[in-house]
């Protein structure tokens, strides 16, 4: 997953909504594949339209700096560089390991982030 995001970053595609619900996997040649998906609020490099630069994403895993006083401004004040996403990216392994056992979901009433924010972002299976 992360290999991708980089790649797609550097050719200018910025997904900034890294959240455990827009990640998905799925098996090629007995191996575990992990995707990143959702690019509904991504934004583009080189778009001459709006650049997206409002806040965006999936509020318990967003970067620090971007909830803020300074990060909270709209009107396309508010840059969003990779390394936001690196942090969403930490703050989303924190929550799985958090929020997961041995790669089964916990229970719910289990979930130490669900008193802050509840989130149902996860599938069960």
């Amino acid at each position: 997953i992360a290999a991708g995001h980089l790649t797609l970053w550097k050719e200018g595609v910025y997904h900034r909504d890294v959240s455990p619900g827009n990640l998905t996997w799925y098996w090629k040649d007995g191996k575990r594949i992990g995707v990143l998906n959702d690019y509904d609020l991504s934004s583009l490099a080189n778009d001459q339209g709006p650049q997206g630069n409002e806040r965006t994403g999936t509020v318990p895993f967003m970067a620090r700096k971007l909830l803020t006083e300074d990060g909270q401004q709209l009107e396309g004040k508010v840059k969003h560089p990779y390394r936001h996403d690196l942090e969403s990216s930490m703050w989303v392994f924190a929550w799985i390991c958090l929020c997961y056992r041995e790669g089964v979901l916990l229970p719910r009433r289990l979930h130490l982030f669900d008193e802050w924010a509840p989130l149902h972002v996860a599938k069960r299976s």
